[in-house]
């Protein structure tokens, strides 16, 4: 709105890259519960309700839907989609070009170009839709596909000997 200042240019310990969209209600660049380097890439939208905790990393060109709430430490790399009302617990990672499915609990790692729903976040297949909408192609998928599978079945030989 008129009369807002954002900006590199300014002091302060929060660093929004260019281009971010922030919902209606965002408090942003204040004192919080942790005074430690906050940083936010380039051409994100963050919709309302959102929070993001302290030690966070984010890269560009995410999409953090209504009440994404992320825990301290969180590392969000690029392209990313979440849907509403979903948590991720702190240290955990996620993948480039994933999405997270509306109410979800996150308490791992989300691979690459993966979709992860459900009270419990499990793995549901790759982000076949995230990825057509940018321009990757069969090949890429295919690719991409093999390699999900053989993660899942590595992961799993582990749990078995556990």
């Amino acid at each position: 709105m008129p009369g807002a200042v954002v900006g590199d240019h300014l002091p302060g310990r929060t660093v929004l890259g260019r281009s971010n969209v922030i919902g209606h209600h965002a408090v942003i660049g204040v004192k919080c519960q942790d005074l430690k380097y906050k940083v936010i890439g380039d051409n994100n939208l963050i919709m309302g309700s959102c929070h993001i905790a302290h030690d966070c990393k984010i890269g560009n060109n995410n999409i953090f839907a209504n009440s994404t709430l992320l825990a301290g430490h969180v590392v969000v790399e690029d392209y990313t989609h979440t849907a509403g009302a979903i948590v991720v617990h702190q240290f955990c990672h996620i993948g480039s070009f994933s999405f997270v499915g509306g109410g979800s609990v996150v308490s791992q790692d989300v691979p690459k170009y993966t979709m992860v729903a459900g009270e419990r976040a499990e793995l549901r297949g790759l982000n076949l839709e995230g990825l057509r909408r940018h321009e990757f192609t069969a090949t890429e998928v295919g690719i991409n596909r093999t390699f999900i599978l053989m993660a899942l079945v590595k992961l799993t030989d582990n749990l078995l000997l556990m």
